[in-house]
């Protein structure tokens, strides 16, 4: 299992996504066969102010291309936008791919 494997955390049932301490190595991170955000939970005002990210969604009610046409996004871009699942919980978080090197 990914999780045990790579000592992370499930963010959420079948979303995929997972949560590293921030006490984790750059080593430990360039580890992993995937990619690695920065992110924080977005509120209504920061996602307003947003015009062009890339979309992702995990386990969540609407699909990326739904979400970006609601939030009125440009793809495209560094920043990212999150929508995934805790629990029964929709959450939208924001955040850059982290691009780590040993």
């Amino acid at each position: 299992m990914f999780a045990e494997r790579y000592a992370a955390m499930a963010l959420g049932n079948n979303s995929h996504l997972y949560i590293l301490n921030e006490t984790d190595t750059m080593q430990r991170m360039n580890s992993l066969p995937a990619r690695v955000f920065r992110v924080h939970v977005a509120d209504k005002d920061e996602l307003k102010s947003i015009k062009q990210a890339n979309v992702i969604c995990r386990n969540y009610p609407l699909s990326a291309e739904k979400l970006k046409k609601k939030l009125r996004l440009k793809d495209g871009g560094e920043k990212y936008v999150i929508g995934t699942k805790i629990g029964e919980k929709p959450l939208l978080f924001v955040g850059f791919r982290q691009f780590v090197h040993i």
